[in-house]
């Protein structure tokens, strides 16, 4: 099965109730590392919040710009090199990933609610009293929803295990677009590798990063921090490598660089920079190399920092807008508890 290997990044998460007291009982109860979360009381105001926030740059996961050129080179690279500029700025933070809305709510219940979020990928769960089950199995069959929860079960474990879900299919459905455009090419069979995904998220997950972004659909991503600090990723293949030490060999790089390029003892990495380095420069460029696949000759290298400008750290977002502190001082509707 194919999971989305393109970006992943904190978003934002709406949380609708009337119930002014459950929503600060939420509050207090759900875990606020790298997440963002917005309260509203009122279901008519939440709608509109959340269509606003529709995303404005890309469509089905590809940078609008892709579709205004006729590109003559491949269309998957140009469009993940755009897509991952998106380090720089905290609007990637905005978008909506989850809405979890009660299903009675006076003027507009939650099922229609749902039926009028305009952004395609944001999952919807429903909250329902013993009234609303039914509802919510119908809707969920026609697809105006994607899970419901009935409240007596609204653990804060439960809520977050859901949120959780939703992030990981918003993020799969997203991206489905340009992952299909990626997958149909045998020349990037190297992401379809079950090695080759369990290496990555092996790393991932032991790394400190809260997002990754795809430099290239040949196995480089770039990792990202609270902090905005940012690592490399690479896996590369047998022929990969060979085009590597083939350019090393054309500028007369290092005796010393080419033999452990040859050995296959460190990796060359510049993906998400412009041009090739110098030859004095290479030095900077390898990595150690670790064993992915031996079979399949994957071979891949975690832990350089890259680029030069800092990206935009969610830690540095979220005192302005994660909005789910301690003392339940939350926006409601534009006021506060």
């Amino acid at each position: 099965m194919w999971l989305n290997l393109i970006r992943e990044f904190p978003t934002t998460h709406v949380l609708i109730d009337n119930e002014v007291n459950y929503l600060r009982g939420l509050s207090t109860i759900l875990p606020l590392h790298n997440k963002i979360f917005r309260y509203f009381s009122d279901a008519q105001e939440a709608l509109t919040w959340i269509n606003d926030k529709s995303f404005e740059d890309e469509k089905n996961g590809v940078p609008l710009a892709c579709f205004d050129k006729d590109f003559s080179s491949d269309f998957s690279q140009m469009c993940v090199e755009k897509l991952h500029k998106s380090v720089y700025s905290e609007k990637r933070f905005t978008g909506i990933s989850a809405v979890l809305v009660d299903y009675d709510m006076p003027g507009l219940n939650g099922i229609e609610l749902c039926r009028s979020i305009k952004n395609p990928h944001t999952q919807k769960i429903l909250l329902t009293g013993f009234l609303g089950e039914r509802e919510a199995r119908h809707a969920l069959n026609k697809g105006w929803i994607d899970m419901f929860l009935p409240k007596g079960e609204d653990s804060a474990q439960k809520i977050s295990e859901l949120i959780s879900d939703a992030d990981s299919n918003y993020f799969k459905n997203s991206n489905c677009i340009l992952s299909a455009m990626i997958v149909s090419d045998m020349r990037k069979r190297i992401l379809a590798s079950n090695r080759f995904m369990k290496f990555f998220k092996d790393v991932y997950t032991s790394s400190s990063s809260v997002e990754f972004h795809m430099l290239s659909p040949n196995g480089d991503y770039l990792f990202v921090d609270a902090k905005g600090m940012t690592t490399g990723f690479s896996v590369q293949d047998v022929n990969r490598r060979e085009e590597h030490l083939e350019l090393a060999r054309e500028l007369s790089v290092s005796g010393d660089i080419l033999t452990q390029l040859e050995t296959g003892q460190v990796l060359f990495c510049h993906a998400g920079e412009d041009g090739l380095p110098e030859r004095k420069h290479w030095k900077y460029y390898v990595f150690p190399a670790l064993m992915v696949d031996e079979s399949a000759g994957l071979i891949g290298t975690f832990g350089r920092e890259v680029f030069s400008d800092k990206a935009f750290g969610i830690s540095a977002f979220q005192p302005i807008f994660d909005e789910s502190i301690k003392d339940a001082v939350n926006f409601l509707n534009g006021g506060r508890f």
